[in-house]
């Protein structure tokens, strides 16, 4: 009876430490694939921010250039529309000039007379020169705008500032003077002796377009 629970113990322990050898390499087999999954996973963590990170700043390179890209078209185009308008109306004030030399020095009866092109308070032969320098003058501003470089082309908020506040008042003065004209003079009722009235006007409005220029343009710079 001893014998028999002898070699039954001794049967029994090699069962046992077979089976505990066993469960410890299945323990580190399924530490040995947990390692290799974790690292596995860290590499495609690590190689999916990589590429997140590359998108994201091509993304923002692309959002830039789209944004620099839009605000130049902006600006270009405001630019434009500026010196078409400068272009326009020192067009007028040419023609204004022309005008009255063809009535001075050759005399055409198909313009109104002489009196009615100014006011008398400059004579002629001064304000003449003194018309052609605000023309040359105004043709190099309307040049630099509509190149978009050059000095009068430079934005400048103090410039805008000035030439928005001059205008104005320059532009009403013209329509006070033009009320009081009529007021005091019926007879002239409503277009007579009033073509320095609307060219000073239109000067006015060139000043005007020009102050915009500048304070646009600062704001787009900042």
């Amino acid at each position: 009876m001893r014998r028999e629970d002898h070699w039954q113990s001794e049967e029994r322990w090699p069962l046992v430490s077979n089976d505990a050898a066993f469960s410890d390499k299945a323990r580190h087999r399924q530490v040995v694939v947990a390692c290799l999954l974790v690292r596995f996973a860290n590499s495609a963590y690590l190689l999916a921010m990589s590429r997140v990170k590359a998108k994201a700043r091509h993304g923002g390179t692309e959002m830039q250039t789209t944004l620099s890209t839009g605000l130049y078209e902006i600006e270009s185009d405001f630019r434009r529309r500026c010196a078409i308008t400068m272009w326009v109306l020192l067009g007028l004030f040419v023609l204004r000039v022309i005008g009255q030399m063809l009535v001075a020095f050759l005399g055409v009866s198909f313009l109104p007379p002489m009196t009615e092109w100014y006011s008398g308070l400059m004579s002629y032969p001064i304000l003449l020169p003194v018309q052609w320098v605000i023309v040359v003058l105004l043709s190099a501003i309307c040049i630099d705008v509509s190149r978009g470089s050059g000095t009068f082309a430079r934005p400048n908020r103090r410039v805008g500032v000035f030439l928005a506040w001059f205008s104005a008042i320059y532009f009403a003065s013209m329509i006070a003077r033009y009320a009081i004209t009529m007021t005091v003079h019926p007879e002239r009722r409503w277009l007579h002796d009033t073509i320095p009235i609307w060219f000073h006007m239109v000067l006015a409005s060139y000043l005007f377009i020009l102050s915009r220029y500048h304070s646009v343009m600062v704001k787009h710079s900042d």
